[in-house]
């Protein structure tokens, strides 16, 4: 294993294989995308869904119901849970996704030092 990791470090990649791979993290990174837009729906949803809750258990302190109370407290758990557990998605992707977009800068700074540059030649004529 020590071996292949050693010898993949010192393999240099071409420009063809560095465009292939670029392709390839931009693909995973807007799968990322699209799936952080998903979790930030939910997330958005189950904060209104808290604040809704919240109102209702001020209400029911207010009125001295205290069976509704604690009905609406036992709801207001699982809801404080599933926003924590998103909350962890969220920042796990909000990671991935920072990491995939350095991915990219490095190989687009690799991609541009790769490149063949483009040289022009200025001949003088000799005075005649």
């Amino acid at each position: 294993m020590r071996e292949t990791i050693l010898s993949n470090m010192s393999q240099a990649l071409t420009l063809a294989e560095l465009k292939e791979k670029r392709k390839r993290v931009e693909k995973e990174l807007q799968e990322l995308e699209s799936k952080m837009k998903e979790i930030m729906e939910r997330y958005n949803e189950i904060m209104q869904e808290e604040k809704r809750l919240y109102d209702e258990l001020r209400k029911c302190q207010m009125k001295g119901d205290y069976y509704a109370y604690s009905r609406i407290e036992m709801r207001l758990n699982v809801v404080s849970r599933n926003r924590r557990e998103i909350e962890n998605l969220k920042s796990e992707t909000e990671r991935r996704i920072k990491g995939y977009r350095e991915d990219l800068e490095r190989i687009d700074k690799r991609i541009e030092f790769l490149k063949p540059r483009e040289v022009k030649f200025i001949v003088e004529k000799p005075p005649s």
